[in-house]
């Protein structure tokens, strides 16, 4: 069998088919130059912390923006001469794994091009690759971006300082120093959590305004999808609910011609876009948004103040509520320093710590936490936060699930894959710690033509999973990113749901959104045995809903089954077993979807955060009463 590949869908809206975001291309010219020239401020201080960051963060942010035709053409042109430069075009072109493999293949004989490959590693989050090239002496700008990289803040202003007493330190040097000095700030909450200064608003009942990071819809996500079925569930519920993203979103993501307002399905979103530059540092820029907050929800009055993860949001949420009196609650979606420990950090490193303690600061100044899981919430619980302010409430769907999902033959037949053949799927961030390669080689092991495997969606994982279906001979076809509107279709067309995450401190904690998709879609799922994911299979097999006593189309029975992950021997036992028993699998779909739609859509758990707020209100008064901060 030979591996092969398929072309991605062509996009529609983000979010509900019904969506009509206020996009720069549905926008009249005139406005969208107005955008533009509005902008110009923060897309300066944009391109200022880029260029603070050194040249090659700097170039890898212009080759993203550039068209992927354009881009191959000047991977092409830059060849040999431009190495480095070519490797980070291919980078931002999804070659990441040639690109790493070209510069870590950089001769070191070479210190000015070493030098810039190492710097080039740290800008694609590869630190030790880059470490394992320093092998001489090293410009100590570069240094410096390599031990912020490996969360060593102290270290790194060090190096600049040996640098400075060296030589006169440039402008680049200054910036740089200001650039490590403001993101170390920001992971020390101390000054936003202790505002006192108060000025009561007076709210609007029933209105909520969720402070966030990202958003749709120019950030397509579990966490903006989230976001969006969350909001929009609490407005169809009479809430009036707005949404704010961090400041200088989207225009720091390459969307210059952003608005400062948009809505989508009855939702609003607000952009934080200052008419004027943006700090260079990161705990500036956080006081500034408090600022901006703070003026934006004067305007708003909300009843309560909802900031979603990082810590970021939680500093922001908790500094404009002790000026104007609001309820703060903080939803923990992740532990950023975890996710960060996965991805190779090390627990020593100051970042770690500092981004531990400041998680932990917010999660104890809040007046409510909610988290997705309850083994989220014994880590939170863990920290010394109170077990009554601590709320699950899990991942969910929107209700157009409950709308009979797609037909899975049509949607087979667009694909282009034949009758009979067998269709083992997954869809999602194709981030190392999914444990793809794990499905890869037990499908492999089936040894069976018939069974195919198709990944949807796109990430750094890409280019490695390519090479590995290649050399096993197992078929895959590889969607790319496609719109969330479209996810469902894909779903459709598969006959089991893999989840084989790997066993890493943040898929031990963390639940991802897309096997419960799957589920409400009448797919049933095979995942690792990791507690988020085993608590999600626990919880459909324990409902008793009216829908569980029949024995028409959902029965009774599991909805899906657990294999320790990392282990390709086991999934291709358990895969051979579920794919040659179809009806099975259908029970199994049947009754996940049941459960689902009667359990886990946002109409149905929304109702909680009502409690939340009002105990997160009742919290916020009595710390008033007792002059608490």
């Amino acid at each position: 069998m030979m591996a092969s590949v398929m072309k991605p869908s062509s996009p529609s809206p983000a979010g509900h088919p019904s969506s009509r975001p206020d996009t720069a291309d549905q926008r009249p010219r005139a406005s969208v130059v107005g955008a533009l020239a509005r902008n110009l401020p923060v897309s300066a201080s944009v391109a200022v912390k880029f260029a603070a960051q050194g040249p090659r963060a700097a170039w890898s942010a212009a080759l993203r923006a550039v068209p992927s035709g354009p881009r191959r053409r000047l991977t092409d042109l830059l060849g040999d001469s431009a190495p480095v430069l070519a490797a980070l075009a291919m980078a931002a072109s999804g070659q990441r794994q040639t690109a790493l493999d070209r510069l870590a293949a950089t001769r070191a004989d070479r210190p000015g091009r070493r030098d810039a490959a190492v710097d080039a590693l740290v800008v694609l989050h590869r630190p030790d690759l880059a470490r394992a090239m320093v092998t001489g002496p090293t410009d100590p700008r570069v240094l410096a971006r390599l031990l912020v990289e490996e969360g060593n803040y102290s270290t790194a202003l060090s190096a600049l300082d040996i640098y400075a007493h060296r030589r006169l330190p440039g402008r680049r040097t200054k910036l740089l120093r200001r650039v490590i000095t403001g993101e170390r700030s920001a992971l020390d909450p101390g000054p936003r959590l202790a505002a006192t200064s108060r000025h009561p608003v007076r709210p609007v009942p029933g209105s909520v305004l969720h402070l966030v990071t990202t958003a749709l819809p120019e950030a397509q996500t579990g966490y903006t999808i989230r976001t969006q079925g969350i909001a929009r569930a609490q407005a169809a519920a009479g809430r009036r609910v707005a949404v704010v993203s961090r400041i200088g979103f989207p225009v720091d993501t390459g969307h210059p011609a952003a608005g400062p307002e948009t809505t989508l399905d009855g939702v609003s979103y607000h952009r934080l876009l200052p008419t004027r530059p943006l700090p260079l540092g990161a705990g500036a820029r956080l006081d500034l948004a408090v600022e901006e907050v703070t003026g934006l929800v004067e305007r708003l009055r909300p009843a309560v103040l909802h900031a979603h993860s990082k810590h970021d949001n939680a500093q922001v949420a908790i500094a404009v509520a002790r000026r104007t009196c609001l309820p703060v609650v903080y939803e923990v979606r992740g532990f950023l320093e975890e996710t960060w420990r996965t991805r190779g950090g090390d627990a020593d490193s100051e970042r770690y710590r500092l981004t531990r303690a400041a998680e932990t600061a917010c999660l104890l100044a809040a007046d409510a936490v909610v988290t997705l899981s309850e083994s989220m919430r014994a880590a939170i619980l863990a920290r010394g936060v109170a077990a009554e302010r601590v709320t699950v409430v899990p991942n969910a769907v929107p209700d157009d699930y409950l709308a009979d999902p797609p037909e899975g033959a049509a949607e087979r037949a667009r694909l282009g894959i034949a009758p009979g053949t067998r269709v083992v799927g997954f869809s999602g961030t194709l981030n190392t710690y999914e444990g793809l390669d794990t499905v890869l080689r037990a499908v492999a092991r089936l040894a069976d033509p018939s069974v195919l495997v198709l990944i949807v969606g796109d990430g750094p994982a890409r280019d490695a999973l390519r090479t590995l279906a290649a050399e096993l001979g197992v078929t895959v076809r590889f969607t790319g990113r496609v719109p969330h509107g479209r996810v469902r279709d894909y779903l459709a067309a598969m006959d089991v749901f893999c989840v084989p995450r790997r066993r890493t401190p943040v898929t031990e904690l963390v639940p991802p959104l897309k096997p419960l998709e799957a589920l409400a879609t009448g797919v049933p799922v095979v995942v690792s045995e990791l507690p988020p994911l085993t608590e999600l299979l626990d919880d459909a097999g324990a409902w008793t809903g009216p829908d569980a006593a029949q024995p028409g189309a959902a029965g009774s029975g599991p909805v899906g089954w657990a294999v320790p992950p990392e282990d390709p021997e086991r999934w291709a036992d358990a895969l051979r077993t579920l794919l040659d028993d179809p009806d099975r699998l259908a029970r199994a779909g049947a009754r996940g979807r049941a459960w689902a739609c009667a359990e886990r859509t946002w109409a149905r758990l929304v109702e909680s955060y009502g409690d939340v707020y009002r105990a997160a209100s009742e919290r916020a008064a009595r710390r008033r009463t007792e002059g608490r901060p």
